[in-house]
């Protein structure tokens, strides 16, 4: 009988041991798990703010170029000719449109190059020369603020084979500068179109998983003038409505380094992380948002999922099992005391109507 006992009591331990171990494989794996994931965040962190620096440097180099055009149209005495004329002139526009296709042609990347004559209210360009509407008007002269030497960046839609054409089906990076040549009157406007393959390739670094992601440019104002997303399995980013997006750029904290990183909650409820970028002499502000499941796509699925029934199960089963091993030890601890104390004392010999129990229970 005291054989039985104590292997019951070691199948009990043996049994605990083992629900002791399950639950520290189980609290290593989740923690191996846990180091992993984060590793994988901080390395998509790292990676992005990196393409994000490069492309900010990329579009650094972009606006000096544009810069050098402008100032080039400035100077050169055919074009400011053009702009400084109070008149209609087709001569003088003739002369300035063959400079301007000289400058365009000179860029690969420069799909047209304009000038506004507001006194004349003539659009001269590399491509064909027209008058304004009062809204093509007010569609350039709102996006800039009030004062000498201004530029912002916008992305406009265009003709495909002139620039003032009706059917607009390309999409450009328009930047637009402020002159004013002439005393007194409204500012001339000179804007140089750059086809948005361009900054298309320039953020195309920043895809590397599937699933919905969202680049944001705002300009040296705070705006956003273009929106770029990419769904499911898609490796180009495509343009999308301003308000067609997941995030509220005033939602955003307060930006005081030229780049980092922070977590947002979308208005989707999705959690996502958000790098950022600044170029200095753009002005440019670039955010890239990854939702945190496409970052833990690449990683097995989680093992809380799978370990928390086995979890549960053995800490119950442990706590199940500790009450009688605990019982087993009392018993077997009175069992023992009984049986010595029989071997000193003189047992008369027991009968089958006998009451007496060789192993009193304790209670």
């Amino acid at each position: 009988m005291f054989k039985k006992v104590k292997t019951r009591l070691f199948n009990r331990y043996l049994f605990s041991i083992f629900c002791m171990v399950a639950i520290a494989v189980i609290l290593v794996t989740l923690l191996i798990f846990t180091i992993y994931a984060n590793l994988q965040v901080s390395s998509a962190r790292t990676y992005s703010v990196h393409q994000l620096e490069q492309v900010c440097q990329m579009t650094d180099m972009l606006y000096s170029q544009m810069r050098s055009v402008n100032n080039q149209i400035l100077q050169n005495s055919n074009t400011n000719r053009c702009l400084s004329s109070n008149t209609f002139n087709r001569l003088i526009e003739a002369d300035a449109g063959i400079k301007l296709r000289e400058i365009q042609t000179a860029q690969s990347y420069t799909r047209y190059v304009s000038l506004y004559n507001s006194a004349s209210n003539r659009f001269v360009s590399s491509s064909t020369a027209d008058f304004l509407t009062d809204d093509d008007i007010a569609y350039y002269y709102r996006r800039l603020p009030d004062n000498p030497g201004a530029d912002t960046c916008l992305l406009r839609m265009i003709g495909a084979n002139y620039a003032t054409q009706q059917l607009k089906t390309r999409y450009v990076y328009s930047f637009v500068f402020r002159a004013q040549l002439r005393k007194g009157g409204s500012p001339d406007l000179i804007i140089v179109d750059v086809d948005e393959d361009y900054f298309n390739d320039s953020i195309s670094n920043l895809r590397t998983s599937n699933g919905f992601q969202q680049v944001l440019l705002l300009n040296r104002y705070g705006e956003v003038f273009s929106t770029n997303i990419a769904e499911g399995d898609s490796q180009t980013f495509t343009h999308a409505k301003p308000d067609n997006t997941i995030v509220s750029v005033e939602d955003f904290p307060e930006l005081t380094d030229n780049s980092g990183s922070f977590s947002y909650t979308c208005a989707d409820h999705t959690e996502a992380l958000v790098t950022y970028a600044k170029a200095s002499s753009s002005g440019f502000t670039i955010f890239n948002i990854v939702p945190y499941s496409n970052i833990y796509s690449g990683l097995p699925s989680s093992p809380s999922s799978r370990y928390s029934p086995t979890f549960l199960c053995s800490a119950s089963a442990c706590s199940s099992r500790s009450a009688p091993v605990q019982s087993s030890l009392r018993q077997s601890k009175c069992s023992t005391t009984t049986t010595s104390k029989s071997r000193r004392t003189t047992m008369p010999a027991m009968s089958s109507t006998s009451s007496a129990r060789p192993f009193p229970i304790c209670t």
